[in-house]
């Protein structure tokens, strides 16, 4: 709490019986999501009133992250619009990621959500951004940046750490990816199967370059936990040679970034609504 909050954290903590906690607000386990704002209009709120305020997300689960009342009201159904008392209009908000979400319950913390803050990664860098008008310029963003890292295969996996809203584009980009490793196969999203696998075989000249390996498409979209892609074979799958595309990596991030065997990892964050999305790389 010290040294992260007030900020963009949500911190899950076990509450003692002792304690005083409303009816109905802890889980049924007995944790308590808990974040201090740094928002100054809901600050200002909370000193008034002089308590905590409970509050769930803005958005239904798997929906838009809503910047703007209109994003709202627009993708909720009718029945719980009739929920709502009151709307403070603010205005359109900052387009920052939703806060990030820590289980401090074990004696080492874990990151459930990643946020505008990416535990174990190096946020001392800072990112290339590129925007993209279209599926197809997505494509084109994971094809170019696949091209740039072709000579690292000779040794190396490579594996992009796909973060970003549902539907943002993280398959268009997985798509890119594999149109640049010459896969002619149609790459759709892993969701049901969670990984999906293509073969691929390069032998490009001038890069003195002959590689036998595989694309990897993993969604972790419906993981409970780390260990289940542990269980899949991830060791396996980040041999050298081999390209691995991992769609909500925030989930599983823990896991990548302890990966030993040689890896290049690249870090892609896709923000952005309609058609447009900047998409932002870190490698």
């Amino acid at each position: 709490y010290k040294n992260f909050l007030p900020g963009p954290i949500t911190v899950i903590s076990n509450i003692k019986r002792s304690q005083k906690i409303a009816t109905g607000i802890a889980a049924e386990d007995g944790s308590l999501g808990i974040r201090i704002p740094d928002y100054s209009l809901m600050v200002r709120i909370i000193k008034q009133f002089g308590k905590p305020i409970t509050a769930t997300s803005a958005n239904m689960s798997g929906r838009k992250t809503p910047y703007k009342i209109a994003d709202i009201l627009n993708n909720i159904p009718e029945k719980k619009k009739e929920l709502i008392d009151l709307i403070i209009d603010a205005g359109e908000l900052p387009h920052n990621p939703p806060s990030t979400v820590v289980d401090t319950r074990l004696n080492d913390e874990k990151v459930l959500r990643e946020g505008s803050i990416l535990f174990e990664s190096p946020t001392n860098k800072s990112y290339k951004t590129y925007m993209s008008l279209s599926e197809e310029e997505t494509q084109k963003i994971g094809e170019d940046l696949m091209y740039k890292l072709l000579p690292k295969l000779k040794h190396s996996c490579i594996i992009f750490a796909l973060q970003g809203e549902l539907g943002a584009g993280k398959t268009q980009f997985a798509k890119g990816v594999a149109r640049a490793l010459g896969i002619k196969e149609n790459v759709t999203s892993p969701t049901f199967t969670i990984v999906k696998e293509y073969p691929f075989q390069l032998r490009i000249t001038n890069y003195e370059l002959r590689v036998d390996g595989t694309l990897l498409h993993i969604d972790t979209w419906r993981l409970q936990d780390e260990k289940e892609l542990e269980d899949l074979g991830f060791e396996r799958m980040i041999m050298p040679g081999n390209v691995v595309v991992i769609e909500w990596a925030e989930k599983v991030a823990q896991m990548v970034n302890i990966v030993k065997n040689p890896t290049q990892i690249v870090y892609i964050v896709i923000e952005g609504e309609n058609e447009t999305r900047e998409v932002k790389i870190l490698s």
